[in-house]
């Protein structure tokens, strides 16, 4: 299973048998955790790999802070501290579609490129899909979903290593001359509410977020000003929309985990998907 090495996949060989590769490259790598994530998001286990020592120097992103008193207020309520969370507390690998919708990559995930949508107020949020996640300092944060890589935006990334009590999706979709604005929002996090869910009632892995979650959270999302336009859904917003190839060479270009570090690799050969990436470029996959 291969994970992303400090010195980039053309290095990665020498950099994971020789150690002294490392120095060559002007990197140090260092044998630390990475969680592994299926394709429900859900973290089934971990291994121990080479990476970067200098990305734990890397600044994180700064966490919005200004969740509404009467949400906050609301939220200890229904999660009081102590109450069954989850915590993802490393950087964790998992399988993404490049080019194909079966699934073809691996992309590993790091905090420092986490990246909020400036707001924890639901009902300021523009036309799109969205992360969503209350956090243990009873914060409620968002990312905004683009495509399956979802580069910084994914729950672990948005909970950013605080222990995460419920999260979900959320579809927003503009008022209009013809409608009224509408927010639909669902609990589905194969991270935090599915798994929490389940640890609550492994006969009924989903009574838990019916029953409980669902409630608590309507009643939470009730402190907004926008609660009369929101919906709860139990399906899926997020459909598995490839990545452009324009965003693949952005990525190539200025991710600096993708482009320096390695993070994005085909499954098949661990290459990193840059190595030969143009602008058609999955035309030019290695065979």
């Amino acid at each position: 299973f291969f994970v992303s090495s400090c010195c980039g996949t053309t290095m990665l060989y020498r950099c994971v048998f020789f150690m002294f590769a490392c120095t060559i490259a002007l990197c140090w790598c260092e044998r630390s955790l990475v969680y592994i994530m299926d394709d429900n998001d859900r973290i089934v286990g971990s291994t121990f790999s080479e990476v970067p020592a200098n990305i734990a120097e890397f600044p994180l992103t700064p966490i919005p802070l200004q969740t509404s008193f009467e949400f906050q207020h609301a939220a200890k309520q229904k999660f009081p501290p102590g109450s069954i969370n989850v915590t993802v507390d490393a950087p964790w690998v998992k399988h993404v579609s490049t080019c194909s919708h079966a699934s073809d990559s691996y992309l590993t995930h790091y905090f420092p490129e986490t990246q909020f949508v400036w707001s924890n107020n639901i009902c300021s949020l523009a036309g799109g899909f969205y992360t969503w996640l209350i956090t243990s300092d009873y914060q409620v944060s968002f990312g905004k979903y683009v495509n399956n890589y979802e580069f910084g935006t994914k729950h672990a990334n948005i909970a950013m290593m605080r222990p995460g009590y419920v999260a979900g999706e959320l579809m927003v979709i503009p008022g209009s001359m013809d409608s009224k604005r509408i927010i639909g929002w669902n609990l589905l996090s194969g991270t935090y509410s599915e798994p929490i869910s389940q640890t609550m009632n492994a006969t009924d892995p989903n009574y838990y977020l019916e029953h409980t979650l669902m409630p608590a959270v309507d009643e939470i999302w009730s402190t907004t000003e926008c609660y009369e336009n929101m919906m709860y859904n139990d399906s899926e917003f997020f459909y598995p929309v490839l990545p452009s190839n324009e965003y693949v060479s952005w990525a190539c270009d200025n991710n600096v985990f993708v482009k320096d570090y390695g993070s994005l690799v085909w499954d098949d050969t661990n290459k990193s998907v840059c190595d030969s990436w143009v602008d058609n470029g999955c035309d030019n996959k290695p065979k």
